[in-house]
């Protein structure tokens, strides 16, 4: 499947809330936007009662209300997942690396069902909803069956070695497999034996369904060096002879779902087809566009949803599979794009920019209204002084300015075409900025009128800086490139480099906890920290090999970093030790804001997310965090 290139390649989403242990220090972390967060998803079932849609890292989500709202469930494994069977007693996954778990009530809790094999497993099905015999299909060939309702897995053999991407059960009996170069499997006992059949072409098939005991629908497609291929067969006999169906799309087609004389088939870019008349002809749905779907699946009331990948996973839903789809999602509607920074000026408020607008909220990130900005594109870094005078920074130079508390931004006069990625003030009226990438000369500007004005730092690093902090004028520091470390003792006027020569890591982000102790964070999971101003430096291990894009301190003794990997790492003392907090399902985020009153961080497609540190790990109740003494703000956010 395609994936869209974010920036820095940067963001996948997770499956939340869900309680983090963090050594004995529990950390909840609560979505404010959208709903659910989840990366990409890759396969959905729904019946009567309940949906169950999975993807990568182990995701696993489910509904209760026909897929109008959804909740995590741990699957206990952090592999990919890639198909999902739905019967009256229990629920079965299956994914990568022979990977099975299975569920007893409805999705909730899952345990992990041994397979016999490593091969990555495509899909799964049972021959009826009360049926104890199921069928799993993957690579190379790959085939298990099982006759206690997926308790137990045994391997078959079959007259392939193409990878099996599909499954579906035309009757108690008959059953149809397809898969990779037109494979078209067929069985007439249940799945103990399978023949080939005749398939009109030689693309991949990848989803396949049955609106009865005759009548079928395989779909798939290739790439192709300028554009996918794409290929609709229909049968009338059980899956016996096939021929091809035209289209309105030559999208590649990943998953079709069917429902007496309905069917709906899914694929990239954004493409939904839906047929009226099993599958004799399809239009395309224009009420979902962008990004791609990867699974499909219908109720027996007709209610429909599709899952699939647009910057993060999504899930779209009809309340009538033959009308018009909507994406799941909750408030705040406003907030659409990448997170790239999250700045708090006081505890009650919350500034951010998303897509290419600033958002601000006055309850905590439940609600938002957009703010006034003049327009300078997008916006990497905002920072505040205090509760009203705030600066963002952002691509070619972009430096705007608030004294309201963000309701108003101004931009200023450009010094510098570099992307600017971060500021940090070094005393009431003196702000320094970094730059990386972008035009050429200097990567620091300053301000000493409290961001009005600004100009390069003509002795300063030409290389990419990413992240600047200060502890009053006489501390500054600033990272980079190549392991770059620079330092100041005059608020930014001239600036030197230390600890050469103790990495070439790239260096994404720095915090100063007091008028000597500093920590700094980077590619590889990398963590620096001096207790020296600078001079020398230790480097504590992080528990994660993930890049740590963004960093912040609560106070002088608790941190956050967060990155890729599906990880975030915590330090209780002033980051001397650090440890790994497993999100369980890979959430890179890029930006933090830590403060005594909450953790708030973002990410792609809207992702905001907030973290509650001391929250008791017994219960799954909403708790309110406790709070710790605050400290001045300190190298917050990326």
């Amino acid at each position: 499947m395609r994936t869209p290139t974010l920036r820095a390649t940067l963001l996948v989403l997770t499956a939340l809330p869900a309680l983090l242990t963090a050594q004995s220090v529990p950390i909840r972390v609560t979505p404010l936007s959208p709903l659910p967060l989840v990366p990409q998803l890759n396969a959905v079932r729904i019946d009567a009662r309940h949906a169950i849609a999975v993807g990568e890292y182990g995701v696993i989500v489910r509904s209760d209300d026909g897929g109008a709202t959804w909740n995590p469930a741990a699957s206990g494994v952090s592999s990919p997942m890639r198909g999902v069977a739905l019967t009256d007693s229990s629920a079965t996954v299956v994914g990568d690396s022979g990977t099975i778990v299975r569920s007893r009530d409805g999705g909730l809790s899952w345990t992990v069902v041994p397979s016999g094999t490593r091969e990555e497993l495509r899909a799964v099905a049972f021959t009826h909803a009360a049926s104890t015999h199921g069928v799993v299909v993957g690579a190379s060939g790959t085939m298990l069956r099982s006759r206690d309702g997926g308790v137990t897995w045994q391997r078959i053999p079959v007259p392939t070695t193409a990878t099996l991407r599909s499954i579906a059960f035309a009757d108690s009996a008959v059953a149809v497999v397809v898969g990779d170069d037109g494979t078209i499997l067929r069985s007439v006992d249940g799945g103990e034996r399978w023949v080939s059949m005749a398939a009109p072409t030689n693309a991949a098939l990848r989803g396949v369904c049955f609106l009865d005991a005759k009548r079928g629908i395989a779909v798939g497609g290739d790439d192709r060096r300028w554009r996918s291929s794409q290929v609709i067969l229909r049968t009338a006999d059980g899956g016996v002879t096939w021929s091809k169906i035209s289209t309105p799309t030559k999208s590649r087609m990943y998953a079709v779902a069917c429902a007496t004389t309905l069917a709906i088939a899914v694929g990239e870019e954004g493409t939904l087809l839906r047929s009226t008349n099993a599958g004799t002809t399809w239009l395309r749905d224009t009420t979902v566009s962008a990004g791609w779907r990867s699974g499909v699946g219908i109720s027996s009331s007709g209610v429909g949803v599709a899952v699939g990948y647009n910057g993060a996973g999504r899930i779209f839903r009809a309340t009538d599979a033959r009308t018009a789809w909507k994406p799941v999602r909750n408030s705040p509607k406003e907030i659409v794009g990448n997170v790239n920074t999250v700045a708090r000026p006081d505890s009650r408020t919350l500034v951010l920019f998303a897509g290419m607008n600033i958002f601000r909220s006055t309850d905590e990130g439940r609600t938002f209204s957009k703010a006034k900005a003049d327009s300078v594109g997008a916006i990497i870094h905002i920072t505040f002084r205090d509760s009203l005078l705030g600066i963002a920074t952002g691509i070619r130079g972009a430096v705007l300015r608030t004294t309201d508390g963000g309701r108003i931004w101004t931009k200023t006069t450009p010094v510098t075409k570099r992307h600017l990625w971060f500021s940090a003030f070094a005393d009431s009226a003196t702000v320094v900025a970094v730059g990386a990438m972008g035009g050429d000369g200097p990567a620091l500007i300053r301000s000493t009128d409290a961001g009005r004005s600004w100009s390069l730092i003509r002795d300063a690093r030409v290389g990419a800086m990413f992240s600047v902090a200060f502890r009053g004028p006489s501390f500054g520091l600033a990272v980079g490139g190549a392991g770059a470390i620079l330092r100041t003792r005059d608020g930014g006027a001239t600036w030197s480099p230390v600890g050469r020569g103790l990495t070439h890591t790239v260096l994404r982000a720095v915090s100063i906890l007091d008028d000597r102790s500093a920590v700094i964070v980077g590619d590889g999971g990398i963590i620096l920290r001096t207790s020296d101003g600078g001079t020398s430096w230790s480097r504590p291990a992080s528990g994660s090999s993930n890049t740590l894009w963004a960093m912040s301190f609560a106070d002088s003794a608790f941190g956050i970093a967060v990155g890729g990997g599906g990880r975030a790492v915590t330090t209780h003392d002033g980051g001397r030790t650090w440890q790994s907090v497993v999100l369980g399902t890979g959430v890179p985020l890029v930006s933090v804001e830590a403060t005594a009153s909450g953790i708030f961080a973002g990410g792609a497609a809207g992702t905001l997310l907030r973290f509650d540190r001391n929250v008791p790990s017994t219960t799954g109740a909403a708790t309110t965090a406790q709070s710790t003494p605050a400290a001045p703000r300190k190298g917050a956010s990326r």
